[in-house]
């Protein structure tokens, strides 16, 4: 009975999170970028470029940029081809259709770890009342360790493939994009090597890019 309370308890915490894990963007200033794309920006300390659920309103299709990178582009850090690849990079999240995968991977992904979390107090409140202690919950315990870890894993393996199916731009827009990055990660004081959950390194994305021109 306490473990099917754990996985509500689970269940009902991630529907609330989930949905605080995509905040709505107040736009600075907004203007048209193509007949069908605005460009939307925002506030943020670091140079870049991204898409939400919010991008997509009505028939226009939005744009999220950070301040930080609009000054780039301006001061003619970022050229006008490096800035069109980046935007196109983004466009290609939505063309196809990366977004829809967003909202099930983060709910697997923090039901498995909220579900985690909550099994370990519910095992340590009836350790403590029953003053007794089960193997079966314990190999629970190992089952869900493991499970959460397994999932991260196969999340940021996925994650990482949509990002390389984006920087998939124009032809000839590749070499730009591909400068773009490099600058962009001097810009924000990323390191080439550096392999994130989501993004691969900075250095494996421009290797393909350039290996595909």
């Amino acid at each position: 009975m306490a473990h099917i309370v754990a996985v509500g308890i689970a269940l009902i915490s991630t529907t609330l999170f989930t949905f605080k894990l995509f905040p709505k963007y107040n736009c600075e200033k907004e203007f048209v970028y193509t007949s069908s794309v605005k460009i939307c920006i925002i506030e943020e300390k670091f140079a870049n470029a991204f898409v939400s659920f919010n991008s997509v309103k009505n028939n226009d299709t939005v744009i999220f940029v950070t301040k930080k990178l609009i000054e780039e582009f301006e001061n003619r850090n970022i050229s006008k081809e490096e800035f069109e690849a980046i935007i196109e990079h983004e466009m290609n999240h939505l063309k196809k259709k990366h977004l829809l995968f967003i909202f099930p991977i983060n709910f697997i992904v923090l039901f498995v770890f909220i579900l985690f979390v909550v099994e370990i107090f519910v095992i340590i409140i009836k350790s403590i009342i029953l003053n007794k202690y089960s193997i079966i919950e314990f190999l629970i315990l190992l089952v869900l360790f493991s499970l959460n870890y397994f999932v991260n894993y196969s999340v940021s393996i996925f994650v990482k493939k949509l990002e390389l199916e984006a920087d998939n731009v124009g032809e000839y827009k590749k070499y730009y994009l591909a400068k773009a990055l490099l600058k962009l990660s001097e810009i924000n004081g990323t390191p080439l090597y550096f392999d994130g959950k989501s993004h691969p390194s900075v250095e494996k994305r421009i290797q393909k890019l350039l290996e595909e021109r």
